[in-house]
This record gives C-alpha cells, sequence and structure tokens, in this order.
C-alpha cells in the first residue's frame, strides 16, 4: 500500500505522477491519496487517476482518496492505520510432550514460539530432544505438527512431541541350594541351582518387574546304602511368570536317616543284639 499526500498544486507534477501511479498499481499495489490544502481545486480532479483502484465513498477501508484540510490530515492517517492496514502480530504456538504410555497425557512443556503468519515454525527435533522431561525417552514428533504459522488469531497452534517411560535394565542370579544332611561323611554335597532374572524399572512410575526364561529341573537325590532320603527327587520348578516381587534365593533340605540293622543271627546259639 502506498499513501500520497498532496496539495494538486502543480497540475504538470500531477500529471507525471499519474503515469508512475499507474506502474505501481499494475504491479498490484493499492494507492491511496489525501488531497489537502486551499489549493487542491486546480488538481482535485487527477486524485481519482492516481488513487485505486477503486472508490466508492462508503467506507475508509474501501476509499481511495479523500478531499480535506490540513487540519484533518492527521485524523485521516490515523483512521487509515487502524482501519485500513492490515495488523501485524505474532502467532504463538504452544510446545507440549505427551505420554504415549499414559493415554498421551501432557508430562512437560516447552517455550512457546512465536512467529508471523505464514513464517515457517522452525521447531527442530534436536530441540524435542533437548527438553525430554525427566525419566522420559524421546518417541517422535507427531505427524500433524504445524509447519508454519497461521492466520487464525483466535486459535493457538500447537506441536507435540510423543515420548514415553525410561526402562533401566539390570540383571539378577537368584539360587535354590539342596542341601543333603544326615548321612555323616557319606553325606552328599551340596546342588546349587542359578536362575537368572531381568529387572526392568520403569523410571516414571519407579514400578520394578522381573521376569526370566528359566525354571528349576529336578534332582533325584543320591542313593545311599544303609540310609533313606525323606525325598527322592526334588521336583521341578515351572518358569515363573513376570512378578514385581523380588526373587530370593530359596533352599531345600533332604534328609538322610540310617536304616534299622536286622538282628544278627549265630548259628547254634541264642542270637546277640
Amino acid at each position: 500500500m502506498v499513501i500520497v499526500i498532496t496539495d494538486g498544486e502543480s497540475p504538470n507534477d500531477m500529471n507525471d505522477f499519474i503515469g508512475s501511479a499507474n506502474a505501481i498499481k499494475a504491479k498490484g499495489t493499492r494507492i491511496i491519496v489525501i488531497g489537502a490544502g486551499a489549493d487542491l481545486a486546480a488538481g482535485a480532479a487527477a486524485l481519482p487517476m492516481v488513487s485505486g483502484p477503486v472508490h466508492d465513498s462508503v467506507t475508509i477501508a474501501a476509499d481511495d482518496y479523500f478531499m480535506s484540510g490540513w487540519s484533518d490530515v492527521n485524523t485521516l492517517l490515523t483512521d487509515l492505520a487502524t482501519n485500513v492496514c492490515p495488523a501485524v502480530s505474532n502467532q504463538f504456538v504452544d510446545i507440549s510432550y505427551i505420554d504415549d504410555d499414559a493415554n498421551e497425557a501432557v508430562v512437560g512443556t516447552l517455550p512457546s514460539m512465536s512467529g508471523l503468519s505464514g513464517d515457517p515454525i522452525g521447531f527442530t527435533e534436536a530441540a524435542a530432544r533437548a527438553g525430554v522431561p525427566a525419566g522420559y525417552s524421546f518417541v517422535g514428533l507427531d505427524s500433524a505438527n504445524p509447519a508454519n504459522y497461521d492466520d487464525d488469531y483466535d486459535a493457538l497452534q500447537h506441536i507435540l512431541i510423543h515420548v514415553n517411560h525410561a526402562l533401566t535394565t539390570t540383571s539378577l542370579t537368584v539360587t535354590r541350594t539342596i542341601h543333603y544332611v544326615g548321612a555323616g561323611a557319606l553325606t552328599p554335597a551340596d546342588v546349587v541351582q542359578n536362575q537368572e532374572w531381568t529387572v526392568t524399572t520403569d523410571q516414571v512410575t519407579h514400578t520394578t518387574v522381573y521376569t526370566t526364561a528359566q525354571g528349576y529341573a529336578d534332582v533325584k537325590t543320591p542313593v545311599l546304602t544303609g540310609f533313606s532320603a525323606d525325598v527322592a527327587t526334588v521336583p521341578s520348578v515351572d518358569i515363573p511368570a513376570p512378578t514385581s516381587v523380588k526373587p530370593v534365593d530359596t533352599e531345600v533340605i533332604v534328609t538322610y536317616t540310617p536304616l534299622p540293622k536286622a538282628p544278627e543271627v549265630q548259628t547254634g546259639g541264642s542270637a546277640r543284639h
């Protein structure tokens, strides 16, 4: 938009300007002319030819030329600025982290960004990764995030960043010890069975889950001459389901008991005990 203020004093100068004005309007630029002063009458007829593209004498938003005294020019310019010239203001975009493990609940924000309508927002994945809240892992930017600032000043734009719960993984070894007793020097050595567990801790909820792919195999009790065992076979244990209870070492005791001795029998005499 071009605003021209003239007193119309020189018809020759005005005629020269008409040609320049036409070149400006040919490029799509609107020209608003304000004619002011006592000598305007001489060049007033040229105002419609300089201004354009339209003049309907209805509203200031549509009129393209005005005739006024110098004292009214300030008022006209103020009206033009407030009613014709487009307002230049920033659009705002808020930025939120949403938790994919909690139905996309908002779990964090970054400072809003602002810019002119049509300009690129310019938010980057690097900026998203840098601001991930503690306990979370970056998943990705939402596919519907806007690339440019829009022209809807009544609605806030949104950038969404998907995150999920960060998990830490460690290992835990637990044992089942089969301990034999009761056979003195003949007592077998202990049998130790290992079970490896994966320990996974959620860094947001701080809950821990223990999982394993191992059970315990059955173990046959060694047979000892002169002794009986209270357990012939220590049974197997199936692979347990994941649990939030920490696994612990266990012990199974197998007890040997001496067998009763048969009475000694002597030929030709009485039995001795």
